[in-house]
């Protein structure tokens, strides 16, 4: 079980772990374990990429948590990396 002090209230209302990482003003950063979520999804073809809500479930439903938080969070550097293929 995972303890009270390993959870952090996100900018959304959200908690997410704190293992996540954070950037100094306080988003989330596009961590390499997001990016292979991310192409993880890509490579299933089951969505347009840019349909975030879908990418979003399919996220849940593999259980890629820290990418479903990342697209609550930071929905901007997601649309970014898709179109440009890397971060910022």
């Amino acid at each position: 079980m995972i303890s009270a002090q390993s959870w952090c209230l996100g900018t959304q209302g959200l908690v997410y772990p704190l293992f996540m990482k954070k950037t100094f003003a306080g988003g989330l950063t596009m961590t390499d374990k997001i990016k292979e979520q991310i192409i993880a999804i890509r490579d299933t073809g089951l969505t347009n990429m840019f349909d975030v809500n879908a990418v979003q479930r399919i996220a849940d439903e593999m259980e890629f948590y820290e990418l479903v938080i990342f697209l609550e969070e930071e929905k901007a550097k997601y649309v970014k990396f898709i179109l440009n293929g890397y971060e910022d």
